[in-house]
């Protein structure tokens, strides 16, 4: 999923657990999507990563109060970098190759899913959305290049600042990526990273939607 970006190569094992069974869930749908190195995501390239949010949307002539999160539009092209999903195998696993994100990544695991003949794909059941982080050390050494530092108007946010992070850790859940460098001795060569997703395969969230 990583297409033309730059940043430090990360490659991601995942593993998705049902937690009504406590067994490992095969052939769930893992979708990933993150910023860039510079903070901008894909399908948003026009909108500029150094304007804060609301003033972003008084640009595109939107209020906040007015924005809905996947009914408002503000979509500017139809990139697709730094997105990427995969069903999990027989072990429950999933593997994606992508780079060091600016903050964090955001994941949503689905079941019922099937192919169209247009080559989309249609989701039926969303078992969970949320958010991968990386521990706060490590996020430090590795956005210390000017690649990760190129925009300097608004400061990154930290895990502790970050209220997801603090709903991600709620009943003893643990949404940080544990993660091992290629080389100890240059992050910039890459990281292996792994986690663990529990999903309650008995609640369903309420929607139903489609990709390409």
């Amino acid at each position: 999923m990583t297409e033309t970006q730059d940043g430090v190569p990360l490659w991601l094992d995942i593993g998705v657990l049902d937690m009504a069974t406590c067994k490992s869930l095969e052939g769930a749908m893992v979708d990933l999507w993150h910023c860039s190195a510079t903070g901008s995501d894909s399908s948003f390239t026009e909108l500029s990563p150094n304007t804060k949010f609301p003033a972003l949307l008084s640009e595109l002539g939107e209020n906040v109060s007015d924005f809905e999160v996947g009914t408002t539009d503000i979509h500017t092209d139809s990139q697709t970098w730094l997105r990427g999903m995969w069903p999990t195998d027989k072990h429950g696993m999933m593997q994606m190759k992508t780079i060091f994100p600016a903050i964090h990544i955001h994941v949503q695991v689905d079941t019922d899913w099937t192919t169209q003949e247009n080559g989309t794909l249609v989701f039926e059941n969303t078992l969970s959305t949320g958010q991968l982080y990386f521990e706060e050390e490590l996020e430090k050494k590795v956005m210390g290049p000017q690649l990760y530092t190129s925009h300097t108007q608004i400061n990154r946010i930290q895990n502790y600042v970050d209220m997801e992070f603090s709903k991600g850790e709620m009943n003893g859940y643990n949404p940080v990526v544990s993660v091992v460098p290629v080389d100890d001795d240059d992050l910039n060569k890459g990281l292996i990273g792994y986690i663990t997703i529990g999903v309650d395969t008995t609640a369903i969230e309420d929607e139903h939607w489609s990709a390409s």
